[in-house]
């Protein structure tokens, strides 16, 4: 279920739009602003292109970007509905974290067109804690990456992301040990072995080879 501001079918929109907006906000980007009309127009440069917007000031300063208002123009000097890339183009980041932001924003994009093709929205007003959790899907209204689920494959994300409502016993879950910290009282072995019992341990231990 869309946002109230958002444009029916355009995810990318609404990603654009937080985006510019997180940009703005955390002085990424300078951008002139100029009020018309009762709103600001935003403009700002990076190499080979020319963006604008339009929007207005809310609570603690956050810009509230107008839906569908995020153009880029490019050397022909026609406007056009920005796109992430090109907003990312300019940024002072290294070139593999714009590969890794640009990564999560085209797969926050994706799962959304999954979601409005796949889902079976109903009302939510008498819904159970655990479906009412499950059917709040329109993620974060700030963070642009609000979708990105970075190693789900679209059958995953239908099989485990909470908007699709499958069910299942998670009885295991086996984390890389580089990317675990743990800090255990006893060695290891011991520790789990008193934990879950030997054989059980061995099961695990077997398993994770």
């Amino acid at each position: 279920m869309p946002f109230p501001r958002d444009l029916p079918d355009q995810p990318q929109e609404r990603v654009v739009r937080q985006l510019v907006a997180a940009l703005l906000f955390e002085k990424l980007i300078e951008a002139r602003c100029t009020p018309l009309d009762g709103t600001l127009c935003f403009e700002w440069h990076a190499p080979g292109y020319r963006f604008r917007g339009f929007g207005r000031l809310g609570p603690f300063d956050r810009l509230r970007v107008t839906p569908g208002s995020v153009q880029q123009a490019g050397a022909d000097g026609h406007w056009r509905p920005a796109e992430p890339r090109a907003l990312l183009a300019g940024l002072p980041m290294p070139d593999a974290h714009r590969a890794a932001l640009l990564a999560e924003l085209d797969r926050t994009i994706a799962l959304c067109r999954w979601n409005a093709a796949h889902l079976n929205r109903r009302p939510r007003l008498d819904l159970p804690y655990s479906d009412l959790d499950a059917a709040l899907e329109e993620g974060h209204p700030y963070h642009p990456c609000f979708k990105a689920r970075l190693g789900f494959s679209d059958a995953d994300h239908a099989a485990f992301g909470p908007e699709a409502g499958a069910r299942f016993q998670l009885f295991w879950l086996a984390v890389a040990r580089a990317d675990l910290r743990q800090a255990l009282p006893t060695a290891e072995t011991a520790f789990w072995e008193a934990e879950l019992g030997a054989d059980a341990w061995a099961d695990l231990a077997r398993r994770r080879a």
